[in-house]
């Protein structure tokens, strides 16, 4: 066995997991499917205090049919997770923005300012409360 190891380890390869190993990663595998289903099911089959998800601000950045949020949907979004029971300050830090004050989640939401939410933040902010699902790039 430790000469298989070895060549392995020459040939670049790392040895297999061990069996309680792989046990740990299905289970943690079944759990994130779990998830991963409870997510998408509460995407389609929630009304979502009313926000519409088939609006192009839903859409990814790629898709040409995308449009930034209004001020009205961030809003909306940021209410949603408060009645999910986040605190203001919980959705800044989840956005790795400054929770001092929530100056910029406020920017963000108020019409007196002209600032924009950026992409990644309306992403991010959308995946927190459901209604959007960021996957993974697959290949050509």
């Amino acid at each position: 066995m430790t000469k298989l190891i070895n060549v392995m380890k020459m040939a670049g390869l790392k040895p297999m997991p061990s069996l309680e190993e792989q046990k740990e990663r299905v289970n943690k595998l079944e759990l994130l499917t779990k998830q991963c289903e409870a997510h998408a099911v509460n995407m389609y089959l929630s009304d979502h205090n009313g926000i519409d998800i088939n609006t192009p601000s839903f859409l990814p950045i790629t898709n040409p049919a995308y449009v930034p949020p209004t001020k009205a949907q961030v809003a909306a979004v940021v209410d949603l997770l408060i009645s999910k029971g986040m605190a203001r300050t919980d959705i800044s830090k989840m956005l790795g923005i400054s929770p001092t004050g929530n100056r910029t989640l406020n920017y963000w939401v108020t019409d007196s300012r002209d600032t924009q939410i950026p992409y990644c933040a309306w992403r991010q902010l959308t995946t927190l409360a459901g209604l959007t699902m960021v996957t993974m790039v697959e290949s050509k």
